[in-house]
C-alpha cells in the first residue's frame, strides 16, 4: 500500500493531489496465490479564493480497480 500527495498554494490559488495504491496478494497453507487487493485511488482538488468570504473549487476523481482480468474505472468531477 501506497499513499503520496502533493500540495500546491499561491495568493489565492490552493491545488491538493492525493493518491491511494494498493495491490496484495493471499497465500494460505496448500491453496494457490490469490490476489486480494488492488486499488488506484487519485484525487485532485483546485481551489480559489474569490473575496473574503467567497471560495471556488473543483474536485477530479479516479477510482480504478483490476477484477478478474477486467478493468473497472470511474471518473467523477464535482464543482
Amino acid at each position: 500500500m501506497m499513499n503520496t500527495f502533493a500540495n500546491y498554494k499561491k495568493d489565492n490559488l490552493s491545488w491538493d493531489n492525493s493518491a491511494d495504491l494498493s495491490y496484495g496478494f493471499l497465500k494460505e497453507k496448500d491453496n494457490d496465490l490469490v490476489k486480494s487487493d488492488d486499488k488506484i485511488d487519485l484525487n485532485s482538488k483546485l481551489g480559489l479564493k474569490a473575496s473574503e468570504k467567497w471560495n471556488y473549487s473543483g474536485l477530479a476523481k479516479f477510482v480504478c480497480a483490476i477484477n478478474a482480468n477486467k478493468v473497472i474505472s470511474r471518473v467523477n468531477f464535482f464543482i
